[in-house]
């Protein structure tokens, strides 16, 4: 991962800013308050924060429906959209085809415990709303100590 990005994502998950959402890269509710008026609270996964940072950053995107749209095109709903996971620098996997460097981008921020297990953030994220997964800050501290 790209260390600016990386310091962006930090920096976002523990500053307090972001709502939590599961299960959506993004999700808009209203909510009425006891004199009846209504506001939008927006609320984010992990990897949606790191779009809405890709957004802001870049101008590439926009939100409708809860997607990531780039270019008038979804791109993402559940999973990270190629195009953030190439800003961030989050490589999945390089081989060589006919001479070429072909290079996946991954769809999730993922690194291989002392078990040997892979750990998703999408998986931490999600999780929580289950009583057993991580808050945003604790999400936080593992990709500074794990993600390179």
């Amino acid at each position: 991962m790209k260390a600016k990005v990386k310091a962006l994502l930090l920096e976002a998950l523990r500053s307090g800013r972001f709502k939590r959402t599961t299960c959506a890269l993004q999700e808009t509710d209203i909510v009425t308050n006891k004199k009846g008026q209504e506001r939008e609270v927006i609320s984010y996964c992990v990897v949606g924060v790191l779009c809405e940072l890709h957004r802001v950053h870049t101008k590439g995107g926009e939100w409708k429906d809860g997607y990531y749209v780039i270019n008038g095109k979804r791109k993402g709903y559940t999973s990270l959209p190629e195009e953030v996971a190439k800003w961030a620098g989050l490589i999945k996997s390089k081989s060589k085809r006919n001479g070429q460097t072909v290079v996946k981008y991954a769809s999730d921020i993922t690194w291989i415990d002392t078990d040997g297990q892979e750990v998703s953030v999408i998986d931490l994220n999600d999780n929580y709303a289950r009583g057993k997964g991580l808050s945003f800050k604790k999400i936080a501290d593992l990709i500074e100590t794990n993600v390179s």
